[in-house]
């Protein structure tokens, strides 16, 4: 997995994503011939990247600048990035609701 590992100087620990030297930022072009679901893939798989193994916000939110120059570079629209964090969001807030639903089941089953 991509992740660098470092050692703050109070001895805790945070996260990263690591890129090796020979990174070139180099991904699916917008103006290429694909889906636009695949371009918006790119994005989505990106940012939950970032979501999943950063660890501090101050950190995500950089690595999330780094995304959107990297695929701005690459023809990306900035509407593109939004549409996409609303995806992850609503996702987010429908997986609450079934957990909910799920854990309010399970009570029932055991009354």
């Amino acid at each position: 997995m991509d992740v660098l590992i470092v050692k703050k100087e109070d001895g805790r620990v945070k996260l990263l994503v690591y890129r090796k030297k020979s990174h070139t930022d180099q991904y699916l072009h917008f103006t290429s011939h694909h889906q636009l679901q695949h371009q918006l893939g790119v994005i989505y798989t990106l940012f939950n990247r970032c979501k999943d193994v950063v660890t501090e916000e101050t950190d995500r939110k950089e690595e999330e600048e780094k995304i959107c120059t990297a695929l701005q570079l690459c023809g990306y629209p900035k509407w593109s990035f939004q549409q996409v964090r609303n995806n992850i969001k609503e996702k987010a807030k429908k997986n609450r609701k079934l957990r909910r639903k799920r854990k309010k089941a399970r009570r029932n089953l055991g009354e």
